[in-house]
């Protein structure tokens, strides 16, 4: 939620499908680095958690905006 909140505060010229995915691609990056760390463990539950949660909060920054 931070993520997509900060960025749609910073660069409010990108579209919220823009932002979606760039939440996505950071969530999804963090856990391909988390791989290579020993004593780390990777989930995709965590990517998707993270991506439903930028997706809430800009609905939510579009709920509050329209």
């Amino acid at each position: 939620m931070p993520l997509a909140v900060l960025t749609k505060i910073s660069y409010n010229q990108l579209s919220f499908r823009t932002i979606l995915i760039i939440c996505i691609a950071t969530s999804t990056g963090i856990e391909l680095i988390q791989l290579m760390v020993p004593g780390r463990v990777s989930d995709p539950i965590d990517v998707l958690t993270n991506s439903l949660g930028a997706l809430i909060a800009l609905m939510g920054i579009w709920k509050l905006t329209r």
